[in-house]
């Protein structure tokens, strides 16, 4: 979304201009011809954030653009939280991928498929595999949080971030996977083919860094080792293309999520406090009201003091605008501004936001039960559209992380010298799965049946024909 520089610059020149830090400017959002975007004004980073990466060497979460536009990472956060579609969304998403039990297969590759018939692992091998998870690596949070927490860092913000840390006591190595925040990282600014290194911070403000150094850990392959005999490196799942960090698959459906919460904060705000003008009372021969006023106010004109002082753009605006008129001209008016309160407005542009953030995340009003049926064909219903159109972008979801984490597990057994290991992989049960196979069974059932009574049919016609023809 903020990856919106020149298109007559190629991704070398943007990457070398954001390097000596010659890239500066408006940060974009979205290009809309001829139209305002409000979005660059919520995203664009505050003066102490830009200070921050001129003193601070580190890659901006929108590291790609003509300005610092790490405040789009918070923006992305906040749609997560305050947009109710977009949320309950991802919620149900990353539910529906990491909310069974885990279990262990046979690897498989990723890309390919080779057309063997899948072997079932033994009794034995599931409890020696299992054994050896627990005896060498320890998930943070538990392994099923622990992909729960990827799963939703990547639908969130794009990114998912793992530092891999390992030790050696009594002659054993053991393994630690810790999920970290997308908040707590960011790259370090490197050239073009250096070793990539990402910092590591709770708070990124200049006060907390002078007390508290970020910690700095490069990319797999490479590893960094403490005073203490501790090997540490990255590992980093980014969805997208773009040089440094991911964006969510989402992103076509930023506009809505952000009208959801501005159709929110709206309604909020005004029945908290009015906080908008309701009313304008205009009087004669008062001179409050000219520009000269207005600017020794510090406003730019009477206009500019209106807006802010009587409008939603103001932080904290009056609800009565009083101004003035020549002396001898007209009596005075009130006028009443009523604020929008068209309840059917409401429903329909809700309707569309909703609709619009939906189809971003590809997934269906039955599936998040906006459309609901009743009944046993309702549950039919919901089985039927879950297989066919959600069913294929949870298993996205839940292969997407799985191989990034099941690549980690890798890894770590060729470390140990276990690389016989490589051939299970962790996977997820879908907390639906047995609603799935009975519907399954039931319409193969169901099938089977139809080709009986339609082969006794045939037979019957073919009796009576015979028949037919010994008379004749």
């Amino acid at each position: 979304m903020a990856n919106c520089c020149d298109e007559t610059l190629t991704q070398e020149q943007i990457d070398n201009a954001a390097i000596s830090g010659k890239t500066r400017g408006a940060v974009r959002s979205v290009q809309l011809p001829e139209l305002p975007d409000p979005i660059p004004k919520e995203i664009e980073d505050a003066d102490w954030l830009k200070k921050f990466f001129d003193q601070y060497k580190y890659v901006p979460y929108a590291g790609t653009t003509r300005a610092t536009g790490h405040s789009l990472l918070y923006w992305y956060i906040m749609l997560s939280k305050l947009s109710p579609t977009h949320g309950s969304a991802i919620g149900k998403l990353v539910k529906y991928a990491f909310g069974g039990k885990a279990y262990f297969e046979r690897s498989e590759d990723p890309e390919y498929d080779l057309g063997e018939d899948e072997i079932e692992m033994t009794p034995t091998e599931k409890a020696n595999y299992l054994a050896a998870l627990k005896e060498y690596v320890l998930f943070s949070g538990g392994i099923v949080n622990f992909h729960k927490w990827l799963a939703k860092s990547l639908k969130v913000t794009g990114n998912g971030w793992v530092e891999m840390s390992y030790s050696e006591t009594l002659g054993i190595q053991r393994f630690s996977l810790k999920y970290l925040k997308p908040t707590s990282v960011m790259y370090k600014l490197t050239q073009p083919g250096e070793m990539r290194v990402v910092g590591i911070s709770p708070y990124w403000t200049n006060e907390y860094l002078q007390e508290n150094k970020p910690r700095h850990v490069p990319l797999f392959p490479n590893f960094v080792s403490d005073e203490m005999g501790v090997n540490r490196t990255i590992f980093h799942l980014k969805e997208g293309e773009d040089v440094w960090y991911g964006k969510p698959d989402s992103e076509s459906g930023d506009l809505y999520k952000y009208r959801e919460v501005q159709d929110a904060i709206y309604v909020i705000r005004q029945a908290a406090g009015n906080f908008t003008g309701q009313m304008i009372i205009e009087v004669e021969g008062i001179e409050e009201s000219d520009d000269n006023d207005a600017k020794s106010l510090g406003f730019d004109s009477f206009a500019d003091r209106v807006e802010h002082q009587f409008t939603q753009k103001g932080k904290d605006p009056q609800s009565v605008l009083f101004t003035s008129r020549p002396m001898g001209a007209k009596e005075m008016f009130i006028f009443q501004v009523k604020p929008n309160t068209n309840e059917a407005w409401y429903v329909e542009m809700g309707k569309l936001s909703a609709e619009h953030v939906l189809r971003s995340h590809k997934v269906t009003k039955r599936f998040m039960a906006f459309d609901q049926a009743t009944g046993l064909g309702g549950q039919n219903a919901f089985v039927e559209d879950y297989i066919l159109n959600v069913e294929p972008i949870i298993k996205e979801l839940r292969y997407n992380v799985l191989n990034f984490t099941n690549a980690i597990l890798t890894e770590i057994w060729k470390i140990i010298g276990k690389e016989d290991l490589n051939q299970f992989s962790v996977s997820f049960e879908s907390p639906v799965k047995d609603m799935v196979e009975m519907y399954t069974e039931t319409q193969k059932n169901a099938l089977e049946q139809s080709r009986a009574v339609s082969t006794t049919g045939n037979a019957g016609n073919a009796a009576s024909n015979d028949i037919i023809e010994t008379q004749d």
